[in-house]
């Protein structure tokens, strides 16, 4: 999926053959950019012992294909790399295609000036299933990885760049057992080296937008051990997001940023139906899921990270 900037896609999205594609009064109202950072992320140093915002080594306009691996915060609702569907509504449903959320997500956003996306997230994703009972069925990041790593596609180290952002059904399984979030951060830097050895060296590496102590022993582990692997002298560069930092500041705060909630548009996962007439105003389109402007925000904040926290 390549994309210019925001009108290209717009355009990319609203030219698709589908006959449920939004008007231009209300493509206008998609596009309006009420939504703003009313804060810039601090940043941390290398040497820090917990994780914290930084950025070390990756030049973002070097970067010309984007690996996502995650969950359905970064989904676009295609699993092997193809392009994505139009983010346009199809009747009631709210997956805006087959994306959880009102139009593009953070990766897309991310993946703007002529960058192609290659999406293998997957909605209600963890690090290794196995761990969780609550998940015995659901996808995860190892088979992401089989995946990209079966189609063994020609990596260009320097102009390739992974997004890796797990955690979220990880903690929320957690309680269920019978692994632990120790174990899944564990598997996330095992999975780490599987990408490693098919040539990405430069991630960006996103911790889950809640502040919990079990959570954030996670976050610690995960961000340890990328320390080492850039200290492993095999060229691997990361960053390190902390999404909850941006979140905290929303809900501290909400108007500052424009939103007037901090909950969602829609009651439920399944249907528009009884929802909110301006999802713009909501922090989340449907519950705990972020819409459009806020995926567009977590983008900007990602990008803050690379270009202040340099270190």
């Amino acid at each position: 999926m390549k994309l210019s900037n925001s009108s290209t896609l717009l355009w990319a999205l609203c030219l698709a053959p589908s006959s449920h594609c939004r008007s231009r009064n209300d493509r206008k109202h998609f596009w309006r950019r009420e939504i703003k950072m009313a804060v810039e992320p601090q940043c941390g140093g290398f040497n820090s012992q917990g994780f914290v915002n930084f950025n070390g080594g990756i030049n973002f306009a070097q970067i010309k294909t984007i690996y996502s691996f995650g969950d359905s915060w970064s989904s676009n609702g295609r699993y092997d790399g193809s392009p994505a569907s139009p983010a346009v509504r199809q009747d009631t449903n709210p997956m805006y295609g087959r994306r959880a959320s009102n139009g593009p997500m953070w990766t897309e956003f991310l993946a703007s000036n002529q960058r192609t996306l290659r999406n293998y997230a997957i909605g209600g994703a963890t690090v290794n299933h196995h761990l969780w009972k609550a998940r015995a069925m659901k996808s995860d990041m190892v088979g992401q990885v089989d995946k990209f790593l079966s189609q063994r596609l020609p990596i260009d180290t320097e102009s390739s760049l992974a997004t890796i952002f797990y955690g979220i059904n990880d903690y929320s399984s957690s309680a269920e057992g019978p692994g632990t979030l120790e174990q899944a951060a564990g598997w996330l830097l095992e999975e780490t080296e599987r990408l490693i050895g098919a040539g990405l060296k430069k991630f960006i590496v996103v911790a889950p937008y809640f502040n919990r102590s079990r959570i954030n022993n996670f976050n610690n582990i995960v961000w340890n051990g990328f320390k080492n692997l850039k200290q492993s002298r095999r060229g691997i560069k990361f960053a390190y997001i902390d999404l909850s930092a941006l979140f905290t500041a929303i809900y501290a705060n909400p108007s500052s940023f424009g939103y007037k909630s901090t909950g969602a548009c829609l009651k439920s996962a399944t249907t528009t139906v009884g929802g909110c007439s301006n999802p713009d105003e909501y922090l989340y389109w449907i519950p705990a899921h972020p819409q459009y402007q806020t995926q567009r925000l977590e983008a900007d904040w990602v990008r803050a990270v690379l270009n202040k926290c340099q270190g």
